[in-house]
């Protein structure tokens, strides 16, 4: 992301999340992204998203993939100061996702927070569902911030 202090950029490149059923039957899965900003959670430079996204539970038939995908404004009121770092982007895979009422999953209070997203306490929670620990969720450093101060 080429940043101005406090101007926001939304013409980078997408996020996208994949999901996709490995079982023999049809599942649910809630889909969560964890948008932690350059710096931490103290976001020293004024970052901004920074949030845990319930991205929906969504039904999927057998080796069926799903891509969800956001375009969110990037901003830094100090993109000189985040210059050359990164968001930390986590995404989540819960299966067996049951929707309680509208808006809400089984695990997703255990994940609602940036904390929790990247403390282990989501991953705890949403391991009980399945047999594959490993695939539940992803993490990537992107986007870079790059200072375009003149």
């Amino acid at each position: 992301m080429r940043l101005l202090a406090g101007v926001p950029d939304s013409t980078g490149a997408l996020t996208a999340v994949v999901a996709a059923n490995l079982s023999n039957h049809a599942d649910s899965v809630g889909v969560y992204l964890g948008l932690l900003p350059p710096g931490g959670t103290s976001n020293p430079y004024g970052c901004s998203p920074t949030a845990v996204l319930d991205l929906g539970v969504f039904s999927l038939l057998p080796g069926e993939k799903l891509t969800v995908r956001i375009d969110p404004e990037w901003v830094c009121a100090n993109p000189a100061g985040a210059n050359g770092q990164t968001w930390t982007i986590k995404a989540v895979a819960d299966i067996h996702a049951d929707t309680l009422h509208i808006g809400a999953n089984d695990d997703f209070a255990s994940c609602d927070t940036l904390v929790e997203i990247f403390n282990g306490a989501c991953s705890s929670n949403i391991a009980n569902d399945d047999d594959s620990d490993g695939n539940n969720s992803k993490i990537r450093s992107r986007p870079i911030v790059v200072d375009i101060t003149p």
